[in-house]
């Protein structure tokens, strides 16, 4: 993958371009953090059955370590699907008390 720099136009009203044939991309690997409240919702626990029941071939340990990976891959792509973002739900409760606070209120009605 390439990836082009615009420079800065110095003197001149054309603007030079860098290209990066190998460019460096990080990306931070963020680890799983499992939410206990996620134990509540209907469709968890079919979701890591699921997950633990992928047949993996190797030692035992191996095996454990396979259906983990598995368990943690499931948990990740359900909570993409339901959108449990807790960050993002307290910002959007946050900028709901904060317009019920400093708006003004439509026939007395609080929402």
């Amino acid at each position: 993958m390439a990836s082009v720099e615009h420079l800065n136009a110095v003197g001149s009203d054309h603007s030079a371009l860098l290209l990066h044939l190998t460019p460096t991309v990080l990306q931070k690997k963020v680890p799983l953090r499992f939410d206990v409240r996620w134990t509540k919702e209907e469709d968890m626990q079919p979701i890591i059955q699921q997950a633990w029941k992928v047949p993996v071939q190797g030692s035992k340990l191996f095996t454990v370590q396979q259906k983990i990976k598995e368990c943690r891959a499931s948990i990740r792509n359900w909570k993409k699907r339901k959108r449990l973002n807790s960050r993002e739900k307290i910002m959007e409760l946050q900028e709901k008390i904060h317009q019920i606070q400093n708006g003004p209120l439509l026939n007395g009605d609080l929402l």
